[in-house]
């Protein structure tokens, strides 16, 4: 809405979609992310070659990475 970009990264190469998949942030900061985010997002690799969805895999956060695993795939169904 206010020109910020979803695909923009740091210095790390991750993007707000990384860093969403990545962390334990709240559920409607999540959604709002992944629901205005465009597709191309997901296949963006950081530094280290991983993408938001190996980050959700990868996470330490055992219950957390398989309820955002769950989540991300009922967003991405609803985007069509």
């Amino acid at each position: 809405k206010h020109g910020a970009r979803f695909d923009f990264q740091d210095n790390s190469g991750q993007t707000c979609v990384h860093i969403a998949c990545q962390s334990g942030i709240a559920d409607p900061v999540f959604e709002f992310i992944i629901n205005n985010s465009p597709d191309s997002c997901l296949n963006i690799r950081n530094q280290s070659g991983g993408t938001p969805l190996d980050l959700i895999y990868l996470s330490t956060y055992e219950q957390a990475s398989l309820s955002r695993l769950r989540r991300l795939h009922l967003l991405l169904a609803r985007k069509g």
